[in-house]
């Protein structure tokens, strides 16, 4: 006993060696805690129940990290050490999350963070990956929404320049998102076809919609009428504004898009016939009265943010809510809702008639961009900036419609050259 040191001691004294694991004080903490010298300094492994002011309970831990030498500490110790590092970890990654993600992007990571806990996963790449497998790649895009997850957990313990840890590297979680892209690119090739466009409505069925229930229903026909009139996403709704000569800005940031996009009207007689832009201000403040946006500074999404001017921007942290209402409580509203028709697998329109769901009014945007001849003179690259996408994704889903042809004599009928 004579031989026991106390926790100043074995401070000093670990300092002359080269062990991968060291001793650490954590204030306020009457137990000992030790870090992974090549996982950072953020990473941290309670040794609860043992003490640092138990001499005993000191000479153990040393003696194991002497041991240990640069092996695995978990590779001999019981799940429930294992499970109260991920607690130790947890406020930090969730504070990350926090400040990273917008709030309906947080509900994976943080679910994810406690079925690893709960599950009791050892900080161990081989039971990482176990846990990412319970989840078929092949079949499942929860598989790339846990490799995400852990993504983020990486970032979250590396945020201060600190190396990766070696359960949970970079290059390692990089070659299981391939894995997932090679399923889903063949899958992609195969059902290219096949893109989830349920229906398709025009000018004609979505005015005799609009015509029967605007009297009944002014604020929602107005709301419905926007969504198709500029193909955009249930919650952008809340924060799009008039540009000019009805030319309407969509914010990025505020909602799923980074950038600002400006987008025209695919059926300019609206602005006139529904009044969309004269009722614009008037029923946005309605859309705030009823269900209030939730907005988050840019640099520190703890604090909420007053938007002060249609310039100012912040991040949109209930969108997932935003479009929900649109869903349920606006679009749901209309006894009967609008209709489209069913496209075929060549791009062309079936007798078929369908209820339209919210996001058929995007998809349907997109369609009479390209299969109507008066919009035949804007290309497809056009139209994907219009709708805040890229234009891979764009052509994914609208391929079929887009005809190459129609557009290239269009583009050299109005084509009009320098005065040069």
């Amino acid at each position: 006993m004579n031989n026991l040191l106390t926790i100043e001691r074995l401070l000093a004294r670990q300092e002359g060696y080269n062990f991968r694991y060291k001793l650490y004080v954590q204030k306020k903490s009457p137990f000992i805690y030790i870090r992974d010298s090549l996982a950072g300094e953020r990473v941290r492994i309670n040794c609860k129940p043992h003490r640092t002011d138990n001499a005993v309970d000191l000479a153990k831990i040393w003696e194991r990290i002497q041991v240990v030498g640069h092996g695995d500490w978990f590779a001999e110790l019981d799940h429930k050490i294992k499970h109260s590092y991920w607690k130790d970890i947890a406020p930090t990654i969730k504070d990350f999350i926090t400040n990273r993600c917008k709030g309906s992007a947080r509900s994976n990571p943080i679910g994810h963070l406690n079925k690893l806990m709960k599950q009791e996963v050892g900080m161990d790449w081989v039971e990482i990956r176990k846990w990412l497998y319970e989840v078929d790649p092949k079949l499942s895009s929860g598989f790339i929404n846990r490799c995400d997850s852990l993504e983020l957990f990486r970032k979250a313990l590396t945020q201060n320049g600190e190396d990766d840890p070696d359960w949970l590297d970079k290059d390692l979680l990089a070659k299981e998102r391939r894995v997932y892209h090679s399923h889903r690119n063949m899958k992609y090739k195969e059902h290219l076809e096949d893109a989830n466009i349920r229906a398709i409505t025009n000018k004609e069925l979505a005015e005799e919609w609009l015509d029967q229930y605007k009297r009944e229903y002014p604020f929602e026909t107005w709301c419905v009428a926007m969504m198709v009139c500029y193909g955009l996403r249930n919650h952008e709704l809340w924060y799009v504004y008039h540009q000019s000569d009805g030319f309407i800005t969509v914010p990025g940031a505020l909602t799923k898009s980074i950038k600002d996009h400006i987008v025209w009207p695919v059926f300019p007689s609206w602005l006139e016939k529904y009044r969309l832009i004269a009722r614009m201000d008037g029923m946005k403040k309605e859309l705030w009265k009823r269900c209030k946006p939730v907005i988050k500074d840019i640099e520190n999404r703890t604090e909420l943010k007053e938007l002060l001017n249609n310039e100012d921007r912040g991040i949109g942290d209930n969108n997932q809510i935003l479009g929900a209402y649109f869903t349920n409580q606006i679009y749901g509203k209309v006894p009967n809702p609008l209709i489209g028709r069913v496209p075929t697998g060549s791009g062309k329109m079936s007798r078929r008639l369908l209820n339209l769901n919210p996001y058929d009014m995007r998809h349907s945007y997109a369609v009479i961009m390209h299969s109507e001849e008066a919009w035949s003179h804007i290309d497809e690259a056009k139209v994907a900036k219009a709708m805040g996408h890229s234009l891979t994704v764009h052509q994914k889903h609208y391929l079929k419609w887009i005809d190459k042809e129609k557009m290239r004599d269009s583009f050299i009928k109005n084509f009009q050259a320098a005065a040069l």
